[in-house]
């Protein structure tokens, strides 16, 4: 088959001139044209953001650039010529729109103090190249020493303020950058006043009182004031209670002066507003001395009917005067006969009968005189009477010998006590002073002891001492009493103890039992009488009685040391019941270990035929069961408990268990068997001496569980494999009694499943008319193989066994002509013929091929031809070119895909497929 492609020739653009524009400015028209007739000029914008659309045709009419960013941006317009259907080379045009400037400064003011500069200010922007000029006035207050215009950055200036409220200059910036005026920037500079403070008057005090806030003001509102006292280094220790530092007004406080000179404080006020400082004013405030009285001694003490001492008064304050006079005297005290003076306090011979001490409290005060007089400090005498002491009467003790004695504190007027002791043996010393502690009393004898103790008062204040009356009271010691250990018990439950009688130096004896359970009280008095012991447990029980005698005398009881003896109860011993037995024939038997609560045990045995002996003692060590009958045998085995201790032995309450023995089954024998795949076998029914059988198999893919009880069901055999399986059946006679299974001797069944065989798929055929097919040969687990063909027509007879041999296929027609060939395997083994599942296959006979003719094209130059698909009866087909210049090759195989047309003249080129 021919067909045809033509090529036509490529249009073109005449150059364009680039533009630079302003944010904001209008473009210049644009004129589009070219050298081919009839061309068509479309034309792509790369960034309309610019203010010009993405896409047009023909010439670009004038528009307002556009560029709200801070950087330059340029786009690239590309246009595009077509003409007859073939598009051209572009033409690219670029456009340049510059940012408007402006400045980045994050800070926009500052603000200084009158007579200081400012700080020089550093114009930015983000938009590179960009320049900047400003202007500056004057928006409110007076400020002397701006520069009102410039270009760059602005500099630094000396500025004053000379009013009382903030000046502010105003500055506007321009900048300006390719060209293009920026946005406009306002900065400005604040300038504070300096506050100017007033002069404050001094202040003179007396120490110990207040000074008046002194008034501090400005000519500057809002004005803050520090302060501090600058001669605080200065300032004697005598002087208290000033501040010295600080911040607003400066309160008046108290401030103390204990010296004999005035001092004056200087503070130094400085004045702030609004962070500006201004000059500093002093404030001196000047603190007088109050006078002190000076004592040699501020008291003095002396005894009931004693004279005091003359008491002069004195001051380190020159020119002090003083007075005194009388704030505290007690109702009983005699003897004050001045209650107020001046100079001196004079002497008084003073008394009372109180119990207690009696004070005389005299307040005296130093002054001076002048301008400002000033008062001191009042200072206060003492004078103390003590009294004539007295001491209570101490109770008598009687105590026993060993213990500790009551503590004694004396009691009374007195301040001290100091005391005497007529025996010393009781073991408190024959003199002291002060209470008498407690002390471990002694008496080595069998009687009482007493002694006689006489204490003495005193009383001491002031570092005067005065003596007073005395008492006496007694101490009796009791003696220790002992008593005799007697002796030791021990009887059975149930049997009568011996009676326990008590002797020694006591008057009485009590005890104590800690185990009441035996029969026996927890405690008593005097002897004890025989009494029926108890035992209800399993061990022997011990009670611990312990005896303590006692002295009584002068209304006291005193224990002697106690002696302990002890009661022994032997338990009644039992054995606990063993458990039942259960054994198989010819089996060994486990261990029978007797546990209780006594301390060895004997056994007899009805039935010494299971394999154990009639009787014995202790545990029964395990032995080998016997029976030889087909039934159980049953032993009863009676087990004796008996305890031993403390030279007694007691019997115990026996218990008895079994001993079971049991038979050993059989099993009757069975046939084998042989089933084929998916076939079933005959059920097994198992026959013998045993309750029960139980088997296992150990193939369980022939379709028969693992393991199992009783007869086995007719089943059905299974094979999955290629050979015959074979599964062995164990089976095991099993005897059942009272929980206990014994198992006999086992016998065996084999059950075989032969394999269901397969055949391998064969291959599809496909052949030609008239060609010979390949031999077909089967493979698989058959040991033969059958088939059958569906198409005869093809050269093959309708069916055979064994392989197909090669023939000559046929088909005249046009299109394939196919048959199927079905294969059936086959498995003979142990006499049994088995059919397996079948395969087939087809053998194909192809036709002979046709084409369609292909339709002619006409393409550009530069432009993709359609693909080539050919079409008809054949699977493959082959193509050659006449004209391998409009971008095909000479020839080739199969479709022929798109390609690119080439045509660099100007009139078609055709080629011929």
């Amino acid at each position: 088959m021919i067909f045809t492609i033509t090529v036509n020739p490529t249009p073109s653009v005449d150059p364009i001139g680039d533009q630079l524009l302003c944010n904001g400015t209008n473009s210049t028209f644009v004129s589009i044209s070219g050298s081919v007739s009839g061309t068509v000029y479309n034309w792509t914008n790369s960034l309309p953001s610019i203010g010009l659309s993405s896409s047009g045709s023909g010439s670009i009419a004038s528009f307002t650039a556009l560029n709200s960013g801070i950087n330059t941006v340029t786009s690239t317009i590309t246009v595009t010529p077509t003409a007859n259907s073939c598009v051209g080379s572009p033409e690219l045009l670029t456009i340049t729109v510059y940012p408007t400037p402006a400045l980045s400064n994050v800070v926009n003011s500052q603000t200084i103090c009158s007579g200081t500069s400012n700080t020089p200010v550093t114009w930015t922007s983000q938009t590179s190249g960009t320049t900047y000029s400003w202007t500056g006035i004057i928006t409110s207050g007076s400020v002397n020493g701006f520069t009102s215009a410039g270009t760059g950055d602005l500099p630094v200036m000396s500025l004053t303020n000379t009013g009382i409220v903030q000046g502010t200059i105003t500055y506007t910036v321009i900048p300006e950058a390719n060209g293009c005026p920026g946005t406009p920037f306002t900065y400005t500079i604040n300038v504070n006043p300096i506050p100017d403070l007033s002069p404050i008057t001094s202040q003179t005090i007396c120490g110990g009182s207040s000074f008046t806030t002194p008034v501090f003001t400005s000519d500057v509102a809002l004005t803050n004031y520090s302060w501090t006292l600058i001669n605080a280094a200065s300032i004697p220790s005598t002087v208290s209670g000033y501040v010295t530092n600080g911040t607003g007004p400066l309160t008046g406080v108290i401030v103390g002066n204990s010296g004999t000179d005035p001092v004056i404080l200087q503070y130094s006020i400085t004045p702030q507003a609004s962070g500006c400082t201004g000059l500093s004013e002093t404030f001196s405030l000047t603190v007088n001395p109050a006078p002190a009285v000076d004592f040699s001694s501020a008291t003095q003490t002396i005894c009931a009917g004693e004279t005091t001492e003359l008491v002069n008064l004195s001051s380190s304050t020159a020119g002090a005067t003083f007075s005194w006079n009388v704030i505290s005297q007690p109702a009983g005290l005699i003897g004050v006969n001045q209650v107020t003076g001046t100079s001196s306090i004079p002497s008084f011979t003073l008394s009372h009968t109180e119990s207690t001490p009696q004070v005389l409290i005299i307040e005296a005060v130093a002054s001076t005189t002048g301008l400002l007089s000033c008062p001191g400090t009042p200072v206060q005498y003492t004078i103390t009477v003590n009294p004539g002491p007295t001491v209570n009467y101490p109770l008598d003790q009687v105590v026993c010998n060993g213990s500790p004695t009551g503590s004694v504190v004396f009691t009374g007027t007195g301040t001290s006590y100091t005391w005497d002791n007529n025996t010393p043996s009781i073991g408190l010393s024959a003199a002291g002073t002060g209470n008498i502690g407690v002390f471990n009393a002694i008496n080595t004898s069998t009687v009482p002891v007493t002694s006689t103790i006489i204490v003495t008062s005193q009383f001491s204040g002031g570092g005067t001492t005065c003596p007073g009356g005395q008492q006496s009271f007694t101490i009796t010691v009791n003696p220790t009493p002992t008593v005799e250990d007697p002796l030791d018990q021990v009887v059975c439950n149930g049997a009568l103890t011996t009676q326990v009688t008590f002797t020694g130096t006591g008057t009485s004896y009590t005890w104590v039992n800690n185990t009441p359970s035996i029969g026996l009280g927890a405690s008593g008095t005097g002897s004890i009488a025989a009494f029926t012991a108890v035992n209800n447990g399993t061990t022997p029980i011990t009670a611990t009685i312990t005896v303590t005698p006692t002295f009584s005398g002068g209304g006291l009881n005193c224990n002697g040391p106690s002696q302990t003896f002890t009661i022994t109860i032997n338990p009644t011993p039992s054995v606990s019941d063993p458990t039942d037995v259960v054994v198989c024939a010819n089996s060994v038997t486990s261990a029978v270990n007797f546990s209780g609560t006594g301390t060895s045990y004997s056994w007899t045995n009805n039935t010494p035929g299971i394999g154990l002996p009639a009787s014995g003692t202790g545990n029964i060590a395990s032995f080998t069961a016997q029976n030889a009958g087909l039934t159980p045998i049953v032993a009863t085995i009676t087990v004796n408990p008996d305890f031993t201790g403390g030279s007694t032995s007691c019997p115990g309450l026996s218990q008895t268990f079994t001993i079971t023995v049991n038979p050993i089954p059989t099993v009757n024998d069975l046939l084998d068997q042989t089933v084929c795949n998916a076939s079933s076998f005959q059920a097994l029914q198992f026959t013998g001496t045993g309750t029960a059988y139980a088997w296992v198999n150990n193939t369980p893919s022939i379709g028969l569980s693992s393991n199992g009880t009783g007869n086995i069901s007719s089943f059905t055999g299974t094979n999955t494999t290629v050979s015959p399986v074979t599964g062995t059946i164990t089976v095991t006679p099993q005897y059942t009694n009272l929980g206990l299974t014994c198992s006999g001797v086992v016998k065996t069944i084999a059950l075989s499943v032969n394999p269901t065989p397969s055949v391998v798929d064969p291959q599809d055929l496909v052949v030609c008319n008239g060609s010979p097919t390949a031999a077909v040969v089967f493979s698989g687990t058959g040991t033969s193989y059958s088939w059958t063909n569906s198409n005869p027509t093809i050269g093959l007879v309708a069916t055979g066994t064994g392989n197909i041999a090669s023939f000559t296929a046929f088909n005249n027609g046009i299109v394939p002509v196919t048959a199927t060939i079905t294969v059936v395997p086959e498995y003979s083994f142990n006499g049994v013929t088995c059919s397996g599942p079948s395969q087939s296959f087809t053998i194909t006979v192809n036709p002979t091929p046709t084409v369609t003719d292909p339709t002619d094209q006409v393409v550009c130059n530069g432009s993709s031809t359609q693909a080539i698909a050919f079409t008809g009866t054949g699977t493959t087909y082959s193509w050659t070119n006449t004209t391998p210049g409009i971008g095909l090759a000479a020839g080739g195989n199969g479709n022929i895909a798109s390609f690119t047309a080439i045509n660099g003249g100007t009139t078609p080129l055709t080629g011929t497929i």
